[in-house]
């Protein structure tokens, strides 16, 4: 599967990267992304469901 993907997303303009390395740069992004939602969750809850400083999620990650 991740071998198909690489090749679909290395046809497209931008950089070319092995299988391994696609799939080590989608687990990164999903880990930096739950980090973020963990921490707006937070501070949510910190002001008691106000408004809070900070951006949110955009609409493609939530």
């Amino acid at each position: 599967m991740w071998t198909e993907v690489a090749q679909n997303l290395n046809a497209i303009n931008g950089p070319n990267k092995a299988a391994v390395k696609r799939q080590e740069s989608l687990s990164n992004w999903k880990k930096q992304l739950r980090a973020r939602a963990r921490k707006l969750k937070a501070e949510r809850l910190r002001t008691s469901g106000g408004s809070f400083s900070g951006e949110g999620l955009s609409e493609f990650e939530d």
